[in-house]
């Protein structure tokens, strides 16, 4: 029952209308909703498409296998300005 109502949750949320004027930045973001493994092999490719231009993965020499492993679990977050992002430990 538990798993249920969480799928039904997720769904939901899922099915959540968002309002941005970019309908590729809407579908990005239901992209980035949907749980890691529920994920298809298109979606993945599609979020390394999307991802693989980002200064910090070029940095870090991250392509390849090891990119599509970072889309597999990339999520969605909505931040305020001036909200951490990123938290590194000292």
């Amino acid at each position: 029952m538990r798993r249920e109502v969480t799928n039904l949750l997720n769904d939901m949320w899922l099915k959540r209308k968002i309002d941005h004027q970019d309908p590729r930045l809407n579908s990005t973001i239901q992209l980035l909703k949907k749980a890691s493994e529920a994920r298809n092999s298109q979606d993945l490719f599609e979020l390394m498409h999307l991802i693989k231009g980002i200064e910090f993965f070029k940095q870090e020499g991250i392509t390849g296998r090891d990119l599509l492993d970072v889309c597999e679990f990339v999520t969605y977050a909505f931040k305020d300005d001036g909200e951490e992002v990123v938290e590194f430990d000292d």
